[in-house]
């Protein structure tokens, strides 16, 4: 019972300061189905950034630092065969 009247003061808050409107109070439709207000549609677009970045740039960000993290081995074990090559001349 505590979760329902948890939800319900989520949805009547939401309500109030327009984030969501009922679909019936706009439409006459079904009264279980939420429209998103100006600041809704603004959590929406928040949360998809946050996302998006989170996801993608981080991953993004990863890729490059393991890659400059191969090279630089690589071009060690480069220079380690040069220095051998040098002293066997």
């Amino acid at each position: 019972m505590a979760q329902e009247d948890n939800f319900k003061k989520l949805v009547a808050h939401c309500k109030e300061y327009g984030y969501v409107f009922p679909s019936s109070e706009i439409y006459d439709g079904l009264s279980a189905v939420y429209d998103y207000g100006q600041y809704g549609v603004e959590l929406k677009n928040n949360i998809k950034k946050y996302w998006w970045d989170s996801m993608v740039l981080l991953t993004i960000i990863l890729w490059v630092l393991i890659q400059q993290y191969l090279c630089i081995r690589q071009s060690g074990k480069l220079q380690g065969m040069l220095m051998h090559l040098m002293t066997l001349s």
